[in-house]
């Protein structure tokens, strides 16, 4: 029985801007068969299970054929899979999405469409130029800068004038290397050459760059600043709204490179807030989580502590495979902080405490001094303490010095991801999360000079760790994500700088 190809627009390069049923669809994709210009936050969200097949490449150089394209979704779809046919932008907006549809009908293979955001207006709107407004424009016009097979298309250079000085955007796209004759066509036939326009390299992502200038201009500019694809290039007076609403390139993280160590399965939302500020993000996971089988009476403890989110699911994920809440009654978690907690509420559970200071010393003298407090002697109260399996003990000392019965319980391990080397030196900040994530990183990019690598660490014990294998060490205030966030800002920001050794 044949399978079916899905086509689905990927949108102009922000993860973001894929539509949900897109990445539902990709989430269920045998095969994914993908182009160039499908952002690397879309392809990360491929499953592993999947066979990702790219078929494109960069300029100058031969793409796949159409033809061998066409055969593959063909051989996919008649093994019986699920194909999910991914193109950046919008599938029919000069994607040959029509021609691959011609191709699937003809050979009896069922099919859908998913539309995409296109570049055209996605990417102008990421440049802060609305393409329609009503004080400047009442139409807009998409053209390519080629036709099939790669030469420049033939242009009516008379008719495009006239609707450009009838109110109208014209936006340019796969015209890079023939845009100084499409500007000399359109001045040719009428057009003002002060008519505003806008060069936007990389629309959508944070490595964008824009720039406003006249038609005049837009060749020598587009030449001058080495304006490669993907590039869209608009002609109308919408260009010099870009300079009010530039709203992109005013995010407080944009353009900034930062490597992420964090295992990848908790990486998800240091990333997407560092990419909602406008960071260039790599993930690089460096170890990963593997729970531990242990067999847990929670009816012997009455504190619940819990040092990190990992924790947390290690103990309740098996525990809801044959249990329920009720088991619960009377307990009391413990929270280490924001992200513990949080993850323990996923599990419908509401921490009783949680430390002023995100870590684990503040959680055992807080614990201690504020929480129980007036309740009954501690001698009586017996905790579980569950967390990883080379975890301080720093915690359980202290807790047992303040009267606890403290039962330690390593419920996961962590175990290094075999990673290949980066360019260490290519990343204004790496993030770590852990002395593991540190080590991980060593291990994989052994014999790198790691002088210049400014490190963002969540805690103390993490900072030294970079710092003893040479790195700038940056520590978060409290241990967490939005702390470790804010020491990038005031970096970024020149108000807390690296100052060569770690300096919090």
């Amino acid at each position: 029985m044949a399978g079916k190809v899905y086509l689905v627009g990927a949108g102009p390069g922000d993860e973001g801007l894929m539509t949900v049923k897109g990445a539902c669809l990709l989430q269920k994709a045998d095969a994914v068969v993908y182009d160039r210009l499908v952002g690397p936050g879309v392809i990360a969200q491929i499953p592993e299970a999947a066979e990702r097949i790219g078929v494109g490449k960069s300029p100058g150089e031969h793409s796949i054929p159409q033809e061998e394209i066409n055969g593959l979704l063909l051989e996919k779809a008649l093994a019986g899979k699920l194909v999910v046919r991914l193109k950046g932008g919008d599938p029919f907006l000069f994607g040959r999405g029509g021609e691959e549809l011609e191709f699937l009908e003809r050979n009896g293979i069922p099919f859908e469409v998913v539309p995409g955001v296109t570049s055209a207006i996605g990417g102008a709107a990421y440049a802060g130029i609305p393409v329609t407004h009503r004080e400047f424009s009442s139409s807009v016009h998409i053209i390519s800068g080629h036709g099939k097979g790669g030469p420049p298309a033939a242009m009516d250079y008379g008719a495009l004038a006239r609707l450009a000085n009838q109110n109208g955007t014209l936006v340019f796209v796969m015209s890079v290397g023939v845009i100084g004759r499409i500007a000399e066509g359109l001045m040719a036939a009428g057009m003002d050459g002060g008519t505003p326009a806008a060069a936007v390299e990389n629309a959508a992502t944070p490595l964008q760059r824009s720039f406003i200038c006249t038609l005049a201009d837009i060749a020598r500019v587009a030449e001058n600043n080495a304006i490669q694809p993907p590039a869209l290039f608009i002609i109308g007076a919408v260009c010099l709204l870009g300079r009010r609403f530039d709203w992109f390139g005013k995010l407080p993280l944009f353009g900034c490179r930062v490597l992420v160590t964090r295992p990848e399965r908790s990486a998800g939302s240091l990333c997407e807030r560092l990419r909602e500020l406008g960071a260039l993000v790599t993930p690089y996971p460096c170890i990963e989580i593997r729970a531990l089988p242990v067999d847990i009476d929670f009816d012997e403890y009455d504190l619940l502590i819990f040092t990190s989110a990992a924790g947390v699911n290690a103990v309740f994920e098996p525990f809801f495979r044959e249990r329920d809440l009720r088991r619960m009654t009377g307990k009391f978690f413990i929270a280490v902080g924001p992200r513990t907690r949080a993850e323990l509420l996923k599990y419908g559970i509401r921490a009783d405490f949680t430390p002023s200071v995100y870590n684990g010393e503040s959680l055992a003298k807080e614990l201690l001094t504020e929480f129980l407090n007036g309740g009954r002697p501690p001698g009586q109260i017996r905790a579980g303490l569950f967390r990883a399996r080379d975890g301080a003990a720093g915690i359980k000392e202290t807790l047992e010095r303040g009267g606890l019965s403290v039962r330690d319980i390593a419920v996961y391990e962590t175990a290094y991801v075999r990673q290949a080397a980066i360019g260490v030196n290519e990343f204004d900040f790496v993030t770590f999360t852990s002395a593991g994530c540190v080590a991980g990183f060593c291990r994989a990019n052994a014999g790198a000079e790691l002088s210049g690598v400014n490190a963002v660490c969540i805690g103390p014990g993490t900072a030294a760790a970079a710092e003893n294998a040479g790195m700038r060490a940056m520590t978060a205030d409290e241990a967490s994500i939005e702390s470790m966030i804010d020491r990038i800002l005031e970096a970024r920001n020149g108000t807390g700088a690296v100052q060569g050794k770690r300096d919090r």
